[in-house]
Formats: structure tokens, C-alpha cells, sequence
């Protein structure tokens, strides 16, 4: 288990009902309405995966970043998306999958899966996750 021997933020969110309802951050940057992913719903919203997706996405992007720096590479127009699956395992419960397409239009093919490599290293929702979920990261250069 890892383990933060120094921190630096902590950041909160609050839900506020079981399956309709509404999330806020503990700072009210953001208040969005959420409903489970499937099913029909008398109101729209986010869900739990896009949300996940939308922070995981974030944070691959800050790593590909410090990676890009520590090699030297220019990132500044790359682009992350973060799929995340919900499924069901053979047990009957409920599992995670995530998808991460990183397109580094600027950077040369053969630098990519250096740059992908070093940002999965690095990203704290991937070493959160390790182990636990399947994880495919797919790269595209120039």
C-alpha cells in the first residue's frame, strides 16, 4: 500500500442522495446533478464514470507534463481522454475498466510510448488503481 508521508491537497466532494441527486465540491467550484450511468431517469446528470474519467483525465495530463519536461518534449497540445467501463464480474459484482487515448500531435510516434510510459509511472490515479482494474493506455504521435 502506499502510503503520503507529505501532503499537499485535499480536495472533497459530497453527494447528497442514493441514486438522483447532487454532488458538490467542498469549495462550491462545482455542484452537478448525477444518475446512475444506465437505467431510464426522470432528470439528467453526470455519473460517477464520467466523473472519475473527467479527474483521471486530468491528472494523466498533469504527468504527461512532468514527463514531457523531464524529456525534454514539448506537450503543450496534447490531448487525454479517460474512458471508464462499468461492468459486472463473474462473482456478480460490480468492476471498473478504464481506457486512456492520448493523442500528442507535435511529438514523433517513437517518443510517445516513452512519454506514455513515464506519466503512467507518475500518475496517482494509476498507481491508486494498479492492480485492480484493467488499464490500456494507447498513444498517437505524429
Amino acid at each position: 500500500m502506499l502510503e503520503i508521508t507529505k501532503s499537499w491537497y485535499t480536495g472533497g466532494a459530497t453527494s447528497d442522495a442514493v441514486r438522483v441527486g447532487r454532488v458538490r465540491a467542498d469549495d462550491d467550484v462545482f455542484d452537478v446533478a448525477y444518475v446512475p450511468p444506465v437505467g431510464e431517469w426522470p432528470t439528467t446528470g453526470t455519473n460517477p464514470e464520467q466523473l472519475m474519467g473527467a479527474a483521471w483525465a486530468i491528472c494523466f495530463q498533469g504527468m504527461l507534463g512532468v514527463a514531457g519536461r523531464n524529456q525534454g518534449v514539448d506537450v503543450e497540445n496534447s490531448r487525454v481522454t479517460a474512458d471508464i467501463e462499468l461492468g459486472q464480474t463473474a462473482d456478480g459484482g460490480f468492476a471498473l475498466g478504464a481506457v486512456l487515448t492520448v493523442s500528442l500531435p507535435d511529438v514523433p510516434q517513437e517518443q510517445v510510448d516513452q512519454l506514455l510510459d513515464e506519466a503512467h509511472a507518475l500518475c496517482p490515479f494509476v498507481r491508486a488503481v494498479e492492480g485492480n482494474i484493467k488499464v490500456v493506455v494507447n498513444g498517437k504521435g505524429r
